[in-house]
């Protein structure tokens, strides 16, 4: 028993860790929020973008903004779930699904900011697929757990369409047929929607690439382990 016992003290001392380091993470994204409010610092780099994607589109910087912050909003929340589970004992099968989503989310983040040298006008095709396709998956949300013809559906769909008509105004290339079908695929000035594996494995890859890590091909792994 005092064996057992012990090694259960090491092993919730080792979840206390994991909590902690879920608790910095979150802590990292609340400290930038309050200290910066999303606004970029004076001739920074994020400052010189803003410029670029306001000659583009005069709402450019505020779309690209709103749609990084939101999935780290929620991956800041999944974070804090963790750390709740871990320091619980839930260590088994809980935990899974938050882990994934958190790789999901800021693996979308670093595929709509881009590799370097960044690209102000692919950098605004990407947050413009990724906000039309919440737009269709809230569409098509409430058309399902109402019927179409109630009040949420139909407004959902009003501004489903008003959004893929100002896609379609801000980049002049773009058909009707761009943005149809299954989101992976979807095309905005050359820039193609990925699947949730491809932002991923491309995250990683990136790292890798400038500090060494899980290579592509491990991430590739521990996502279908998550899966």
């Amino acid at each position: 028993m005092p064996a057992h016992r012990e090694q259960d003290e090491q092993v919730q001392r080792r979840l206390n860790e994991l909590a902690g380091l879920a608790d910095a993470c979150r802590d990292a994204f609340l400290g930038t929020a309050e200290t910066s409010h999303w606004r970029p610092a004076i001739r920074s780099p994020a400052a010189k973008l803003k410029v670029e994607l306001d000659q583009l589109d005069p709402v450019g910087f505020t779309l690209v903004s709103e749609v990084i912050v939101t999935y780290l909003e929620i991956a800041a929340g999944h974070l804090a779930g963790l750390a709740a589970l871990y320091r619980s004992g839930e260590a088994m099968f809980p935990p899974l699904p938050l882990a994934r989503s958190v790789l999901e989310l800021t693996g979308h983040v670093m595929w709509v900011i881009g590799k370097p040298p960044v690209v102000a006008e692919d950098i605004l095709a990407r947050a413009y697929l990724e906000e039309f396709t919440s737009r269709e998956t809230a569409k098509q949300s409430a058309g399902r757990m109402d019927a179409k013809t109630s009040a949420p559906h139909q407004k959902a769909k009003r501004e489903w369409a008003e959004f893929r008509d100002r896609v379609i105004t801000t980049f002049p290339k773009t058909k009707t047929e761009d943005l149809g079908g299954n989101p992976i695929g979807r095309t905005i000035a050359d820039q193609v929607f990925p699947r949730p594996e491809d932002c991923v494995e491309a995250m990683f890859d990136q790292l890798h690439a400038a500090v060494g890590g899980i290579t592509k091909r491990q991430a590739s792994g521990v996502y279908s382990f998550l899966c």
